[in-house]
């Protein structure tokens, strides 16, 4: 079991905007420098993304993750039912 938790927001800074594409999720610019420096962390910490993104947006964050080879990881989304 991971003793470390790492806790990253993602519209602003796993991604370069800090806004949510509300049209396109999957148009979300990556920062590039994240992905190397979250999977590097993820070898010895467990891994959170928090955001604000609605709960009917969770699949389209969940693929935008993968595509962009972020690890796996817990995702905490806003309970709402949004936009």
């Amino acid at each position: 079991m991971k003793k470390h938790v790492a806790i990253f927001d993602i519209d602003g800074t796993l991604t370069l905007d800090p806004a949510f594409p509300v049209d396109n999720c999957m148009g979300a610019v990556v920062n590039p420098a994240a992905p190397p420096f979250v999977n590097a962390l993820s070898k010895e910490w467990e891994i959170v993304y928090l955001t604000g993104r609605w709960e009917k947006e969770r699949e389209c964050t969940e693929r935008w993750l993968k595509e962009n080879n972020f690890p796996k990881g817990e995702l905490d989304v806003a309970k709402g039912v949004g936009r």
